[in-house]
């Protein structure tokens, strides 16, 4: 028996020494899977944390635009409105400046008719100066006769109211 003992501790032993071995196997596949699946998931963590980032900053950035948009939006109203002010106003300045060119024609019109009424007054002018002259010749002429004539009188012994 003692053989039969010996063989069976050696059996067991054997046994023993299987199991150790295989769970020495079997822990340093899990280990080793275990630290594979560590690095795999702490990988994971900072390619989530790096997307994480991005996608923050892809956030922030949209609403920066988002932000730029509306006020975007707000300057074309406010330039669309005065653009129609302005249009209104350009339209009033256009109609104005229209009948400021119609009475610039009238008052030109009637400048060049006053410029040709005063000619025509000119030449009546002159030729009431000319007629005045012409008449104060003629009175200086019969003044002069009218001497005569009073002399004449005079020496005729002759007096006359008008001499």
């Amino acid at each position: 028996m003692s053989f039969l003992k010996r063989d069976v501790n050696l059996k067991f032993i054997l046994i023993i020494a299987v199991l150790v071995l295989s769970i020495m196997g079997f822990t340093t596949f899990f280990q080793s899977r275990l630290v594979d699946l560590a690095n795999e998931f702490n990988s994971k963590t900072k390619m989530l944390e790096q997307v994480t980032a991005k996608a923050i900053l892809e956030e922030s950035k949209a609403e920066q635009l988002s932000e730029k948009e509306r006020i975007i939006v707000q300057d074309k109203l406010a330039l669309e409105e005065k653009y129609k002010s302005l249009d209104g106003e350009n339209y009033g300045l256009k109609e104005e400046l229209a009948s400021v060119k119609s009475e610039l024609d009238k008052t030109k019109s009637r400048l060049e008719d006053k410029g040709s009424e005063l000619q025509l007054l000119r030449w009546q002018y002159t030729q009431a100066e000319q007629n005045l002259d012409g008449l104060r010749r003629e009175i200086t002429e019969l003044t002069a006769v009218v001497n005569g004539l009073c002399k004449k009188l005079k020496s005729f012994g002759e007096k006359d109211v008008s001499c």
